[in-house]
């Protein structure tokens, strides 16, 4: 549930159409019928929603970054992008780029030698 500090940071005509959401999601009302009735963009909802129940995207960086790591000191002279690190390390296409990013960020990817 949202917290009462959030909700004072809402306009007044936002409050109410978030607690009117609030109740059409309570009663399992899907999102195109949920915007329908408030008359605002399916988007609004899922903003609503979020402020709710917060992001639903999940991080896999503690999953993944030993993965990463484990294939990149096996290849220590190799240059792989993130489409082909996510094609060999977990079957699917493109989905490293965060975790390489935040790596990188974090600087625990490994130096590469003699680098450009």
């Amino acid at each position: 549930m949202t917290s009462a500090v959030e909700l004072p940071k809402m306009r007044k005509a936002k409050q109410i159409k978030f607690h009117a959401f609030r109740e059409l999601w309570e009663a399992k009302e899907n999102v195109p019928a949920i915007a329908q009735r408030l008359r605002v963009t399916e988007r609004t909802v899922e903003r609503y929603r979020r402020d709710l129940e917060g992001p639903r995207r999940i991080d896999y960086y503690a999953e993944w970054m030993p993965l990463v790591l484990e294939h990149l000191r096996r290849y220590p002279d190799s240059w792989f992008t993130d489409g082909e690190l996510s094609r060999v390390l977990l079957n699917r296409d493109n989905v490293l780029r965060c975790t390489l990013q935040r790596m990188e960020r974090e600087r625990a990817l490994p130096s590469a030698k003699g680098g450009t």
